[in-house]
């Protein structure tokens, strides 16, 4: 699985491979999908969709144009959902709700409370780094303690 879903990556950036969108969305929508269901692959539809993939020209330099424009509610449904999983690339799911709430991505989800609780479950059962970092700067804040 891990895999296609690079292979998936390549072919949605066109990295290393001839770029096809449309392939691409239709790779991971399949991997994302039961009987496969799978954090990564849904983490994976949410990047895309957070991020917008942009047209690589002839000479493989990336143009200004969108074949994908970036959806941010789409994104963090998908994210939403693969935190709601289990298996591996569930705390990046987690991590990266938590973020686009954090940062006013989707303010009609929430805001910094609610980012928290997804921060909590991406460093509590998942031990994911960036979690446990971000929450230790956010209660040092909270307490006023010099980091630094």
């Amino acid at each position: 699985m891990y895999f296609d879903l690079c292979l998936i990556s390549f072919v949605s950036t066109g990295e290393g491979a001839t770029q096809n969108l449309s392939r691409a969305l239709d790779l991971y929508e399949t991997a994302a999908s039961p009987p496969h269901t799978s954090p990564p692959a849904l983490n994976g539809l949410g990047y895309l969709y957070f991020h917008g993939v942009k047209k690589v020209g002839a000479s493989g330099v990336l143009e200004d144009e969108y074949i994908l424009r970036p959806n941010y509610t789409r994104a963090f449904g998908y994210f939403d959902q693969a935190g709601k999983l289990d298996g591996g690339g569930r705390g990046d799911a987690l991590y990266n709700a938590g973020f686009m709430l954090d940062k006013g991505y989707v303010p009609e989800l929430g805001g910094r409370q609610e980012a928290i609780g997804y921060y909590n479950k991406a460093a509590i059962e998942c031990g994911h780094f960036d979690a446990v970092a971000t929450l230790g700067i956010y209660y040092a804040q909270v307490l006023h303690l010099a980091l630094f």
